[in-house]
């Protein structure tokens, strides 16, 4: 009971004691999540509570640092408001050896892991991740561009079970098909018509697309009516190439219900969708969807939101 009611700087200082109340803090404290970002951060959250722990570049000693032995590697830190702030030789290191050390004290995993490496780094950095732990709730992925095959492989073996966001810029070889799709894909503007089409999407997320055109989006329509994406709930796809010029499933954008009488508002990701504003298409089997396509400049919006 005592230890639920401590705080994370807390339970952290006791578990430096010695492995018995290291033991302790395992067993006895409340059930923690952490997120770890490859920037130097790595949050630990109860409730709405957030603790941070931050990974710094090693400076000059001061009297208000003081050290700690983590993973037997004594490193200098600093007590601040809202977390630990801790001093490294190598901060890629520090990183690794932190979040190690904090799965082990609060015997829990990672549910969120923030990715932002170059290519240099991101192959060794996943190899390291995937042997503390092979699933994770949600996972962001961002840097200009990665090799097809180090991203390949890190898809192929980490299970993402909630969101999945892919920021990085793909190469125009890069087709991919998710063996696990996670409830939401967040994608973002190198994603072409091949990656669109090549997964059974559960809920997609294409943001501020410089490649999709009505056409793709098209191909994406009739191979959902036709029963392709079986599991698709929604698909929100904003685009700078799309155009009042060329039709969607025969109509031409922009494609509203200017008859409907009432609104029926979801709220999709980030936006506030009215499936009731838009046009009826029907897969094979009877299942019955909204389509619509916003204009807007710069970026249009398609959804396709499926009524089951």
């Amino acid at each position: 009971m005592v230890l639920q009611m401590m705080t994370p700087l807390e339970l952290i200082d006791l578990a430096q004691v010695s492995k018995r109340t290291r033991n302790l803090v395992k067993f006895g404290a409340k059930e923690y999540k952490m997120k770890l970002c490859t920037d130097g951060t790595i949050w630990i959250r109860s409730g709405r509570k957030n603790f941070t722990v931050r990974i710094h570049k090693e400076v000059k000693k001061s009297p208000k640092r003081w050290y700690r032995c983590f993973n037997d590697e004594q490193v200098a830190v600093y007590k601040s408001n809202d977390g630990l702030d801790t001093f490294w030789q190598d901060t890629d290191h520090g990183v690794k050896q932190l979040a190690k050390y904090l799965r082990t004290v609060f015997d829990c995993t990672f549910y969120e892991l923030s990715i932002s490496l170059n290519e240099e780094q991101f192959q060794p950095f996943t190899q390291y991740f995937l042997n503390l732990q092979k699933s994770i709730s949600e996972l962001y992925i961002g840097y200009d561009s990665l090799p097809n095959q180090h991203l390949v492989e890190f898809l192929d073996s980490m299970d993402v079970t909630e969101k999945l966001t892919l920021y990085t810029h793909f190469r125009e070889d890069f087709i991919y098909e998710f063996k696990k799709v996670p409830k939401l894909t967040h994608v973002g503007r190198y994603f072409n018509r091949d990656n669109l089409m090549s997964s059974s999407w559960t809920n997609l997320y294409v943001e501020a697309s410089c490649i999709l055109t009505n056409q793709d989006l098209d191909f994406f329509v009739q191979k959902w009516k036709s029963g392709g994406f079986p599991d698709l709930k929604f698909a929100i796809i904003s685009s700078f190439r799309i155009n009042t010029l060329t039709r969607i499933d025969g109509h031409i954008p922009p494609i509203r219900n200017r008859r409907k009488t009432t609104s029926d508002f979801k709220r999709l990701v980030t936006y506030a969708v009215d499936v009731n504003d838009g046009v009826e298409v029907v897969r094979i089997d009877g299942v019955k969807a909204t389509l619509s396509v916003l204009i807007e400049h710069p970026c249009s919006t398609f959804v396709l939101y499926v009524r089951k």
